[in-house]
């Protein structure tokens, strides 16, 4: 299953691969504040994330299945993977 969160606060969309996700939890290191683990383990976007670009990124550029996918808010272009 496939979610993709939007927000007007932040600068990107983010999707999430739920069932690529194998819940290693590097995105959580590497954004902590946008990043979670739901009740089955896997990732899933907080209900109010407050990571910047440049974190939410390399949290994306972190996962070992590249279950998280990046699109700039205002360009729809993918930031990630490329």
């Amino acid at each position: 299953m496939t979610k993709i969160k939007k927000f007007e606060s932040l600068e990107v969309n983010i999707k999430i691969d739920q069932d690529a996700c194998i819940s290693c939890g590097t995105c959580e290191v590497f954004a902590p504040k946008t990043f979670e683990f739901d009740k089955n383990l896997k990732t899933q976007v907080k209900e109010e994330p407050h990571d910047n670009k440049d974190k939410i990124i390399s949290a994306a550029e972190s996962c070992a299945v590249e279950a998280i996918t990046v699109i700039d808010n205002k360009t729809s272009k993918k930031l990630y993977p490329k």
